[in-house]
């Protein structure tokens, strides 16, 4: 009975990291201090404003459908557990856009002005756009074959090339490492697309799935992940940083090519985001080992 209590348990903290979306708020942490480590950087010059601003503006932007009432009038396992969970994850929402305009402050107007350009794209696409009170039923997302790359977009900007912009080095390195974190996120977002294939489908949304087939989207992740090593090599050689993406690239798409129709809500939210992280400790494994 114990161990049965015991699992329950473990289970419900579980699907509360997952759907609280505070998973992929620490994985966007490890993504951005990873770009520190392959930028040759000192952990100790990643400063604490930038850690809190990611994770917040991340929980954020990741949990405000919640307000919209029929973004969770669904049946996933996700929606039915936002449903339980509502009042308390609106009161985080409202608390993590607070602490987020207030680390704002530590950060010059640049780099304040390059992030609202990101704000604006990110609302844009969990929002529906209104006028007037007038729903317009249009959002970023649903401008046909847009969705994997505003995404991929947004991602390498905040956790690749903004970090390089408070490092001041705005040079070919820097977009560089945003060129390598945009393939990535593009890789990593499809099997997203392929997991909302059905309802797409239905709504008549143009999404790489819904044009080419489950199939030819899992190749074409594996082409974003090639793209993401060749430029690696190309930049770093064969050091640490191409071994733990190499490693973390193949582990990546292992997982991709099982995604069925029976994968459940949780195997995307762990198993594909959780690759964020698995690149993390691989980059700091193999730089130990190598250096």
């Amino acid at each position: 009975m114990n161990s049965t209590n015991t699992y329950s348990s473990l289970r419900l903290h579980f699907e509360a990291l997952l759907f609280s979306h505070l998973f992929i708020s620490l994985s966007a942490i490890t993504l951005t201090v990873s770009s520190y480590l392959i930028l040759g950087k000192s952990l100790s010059l990643f400063p604490s404003h930038l850690f809190m601003f990611i994770f917040c503006s991340t929980f954020f932007i990741y949990n405000l459908n919640i307000f919209q009432k029929k973004a969770i009038a669904g049946n996933t396992s996700r929606d039915r557990w936002v449903m339980e969970n509502e009042k308390n994850m609106k009161y985080l929402i409202v608390f993590s856009a607070t602490m987020g305009l207030y680390y704002l402050r530590f950060f010059s107007l640049y780099e304040i002005l390059y992030l609202f350009h990101l704000g604006i794209i990110s609302i844009l696409y969990v929002v529906p756009l209104k006028f007037n009170k007038i729903d317009l039923n249009f959002s970023l997302r649903k401008v046909p074959l847009t969705k994997i790359f505003l995404l991929a977009y947004v991602w390498a900007s905040v956790t690749a090339y903004f970090p390089c912009m408070i490092l001041g080095e705005t040079d070919f390195s820097s977009f560089s490492l945003f060129l390598e974190r945009f393939f990535f996120i593009l890789a990593l977002a499809i099997p997203f697309d392929i997991r909302d294939y059905r309802s797409d489908k239905e709504n008549k949304l143009l999404t790489i799935p819904t044009i080419f087939g489950v199939q030819w989207s899992k190749t074409l992740s594996g082409i974003f992940f090639g793209f993401f090593i060749c430029l690696s090599t190309f930049r770093h050689g064969l050091d640490f940083i191409t071994l733990s993406r190499i490693v973390s690239s193949v582990l990546a798409f292992i997982l991709i090519l099982k995604i069925n129709e029976k994968v459940r809500e949780s195997y995307y939210l762990f198993c594909i985001d959780g690759i964020m992280i698995i690149h993390f400790i691989f980059l700091v494994f193999f730089q130990i080992i190598i250096i």
